[in-house]
């Protein structure tokens, strides 16, 4: 899949996409300046960990999610995501990794997953230490990528997904 991620320079920032099936869906979210955007965070946590069943798993697969968003800024509580089905555990999964403080040691990120997955009620899925090296790496070359981004300008990445 496709994905484009566009720094506007202004309070909402955008994201593109090309399904693997060829349809196109773009959304915006808030802008954090020069700090990595979280849908961005989430984009390289679920990239570097193989996380096929997260938010961009979802997108992959046909989900609109300013429609969900939507939708669950409406019904509110524990089970806002729900109309996310078979990709609900993956996104929570995937939440927990995108507030992990991956600028931070192991032991600590390891235990903010940790807490995060039980107030989710997901699992904790195995992590090894290269795979917590792999993605502190990756995130910190993203945030000095996105950084030199001016307005306007644009991140083009790939993301695979499994064939359904």
């Amino acid at each position: 899949m496709e994905v484009v991620f566009v720094r506007t320079g202004g309070p909402r920032d955008r994201f593109h996409v090309r399904r693997p099936d060829g349809s196109e869906a773009s959304w915006t979210f808030p802008s954090y300046g020069d700090a990595l955007p979280h849908d961005l965070v989430h984009f390289v946590c679920e990239r570097e960990l193989g996380v096929n069943d997260g938010i961009f798993g979802a997108i992959a697969a046909g989900a609109d999610l300013e429609r969900i968003n939507a939708r669950a800024n409406r019904v509110g509580g524990k089970d806002k995501y729900a109309s996310l089905g078979d990709h609900l555990d993956g996104v929570r999964w995937s939440e927990a990794l995108a507030i992990a403080p991956w600028d931070r040691r192991d032991p600590e990120i390891i235990a903010s997953l940790r807490s995060s997955c039980a107030r989710m009620g997901v699992e904790l899925r195995a992590l090894t230490p290269e795979d917590l090296a792999r993605t502190r790496e990756a995130i910190a070359k993203m945030r000095g990528r996105w950084r030199r981004l001016g307005p306007r300008e644009a991140l083009h990445e790939e993301f695979w997904t499994p064939p359904r």
